[in-house]
């Protein structure tokens, strides 16, 4: 193993003995660590190297993410796809207030307790926060809306407003939809089938809360 590829493997091994301290349980396979932080919501928290065509050293970058089971299973439901395994997940840098990428290089085993004691403070200060509040679905819709990283940021506003039972949130996140939808030469049938259960789901919202 190279020298580089050392130091990865004893980072790796601190960082999943650091975050097992905090609570989290490592996916079987991956540099993924999950937390129950509510019923049906998982906290995540992962750890990504690469190379980026250096042959001396690697960057490694830390990402918080969540997945919220009821939006997962609405989606699904809808998309007739397969479950996503993460409802929001970026980088940990993306992370109001300071918006930018966080990664820090490793070389040589000599740089572990530095990229190690940088990592868990992004972890401990800066995702702490969202690993709070990421059991409730409005707070997520507030990050994707206010410009924070997410794939496919206008359903995910939709669906999370109408879990949250916020009906004009929903509709907002409906009509971006909508124009992304009108906007395309052809839109995707993903797209259409979120817009189509959706809007039946808030319909449904409506119609609860006239009853």
């Amino acid at each position: 193993m190279t020298a580089r590829g050392d130091a990865r493997a004893l980072l790796y091994r601190g960082i999943a003995s650091a975050l097992k301290e905090r609570g989290f349980t490592k996916v079987r396979g991956t540099q993924r660590f999950v937390r129950a932080v509510a019923p049906g919501v998982e906290a995540q928290i992962g750890v990504a190297s690469s190379a980026k065509g250096s042959a001396d050293h690697y960057l490694v970058d830390p990402s918080v993410g969540v997945l919220v089971e009821e939006a997962r299973d609405l989606l699904a439901r809808w998309t007739r796809a397969e479950p996503a395994w993460t409802t929001l997940y970026l980088n940990i840098g993306y992370l109001p207030p300071e918006q930018g990428w966080s990664e820090v290089p490793l070389a040589t085993v000599d740089d572990v307790p530095g990229a190690l004691s940088t990592l868990l403070r992004d972890v401990d200060e800066r995702a702490q926060g969202f690993i709070d509040s990421c059991h409730r679905p409005g707070y997520l819709a507030d990050l994707i809306e206010a410009g924070v990283p997410a794939l496919r940021p206008e359903e995910l506003v939709a669906v999370l407003r109408a879990l949250d039972g916020d009906v004009a949130g929903a509709r907002r996140g409906l009509e971006a939809l909508q124009a992304k939808v009108e906007a395309s030469v052809s839109p995707s049938l993903r797209d259409l089938r979120v817009l189509e259960g959706c809007a039946d789901h808030v319909r449904h919202l409506l119609d609860e809360a006239s009853s």
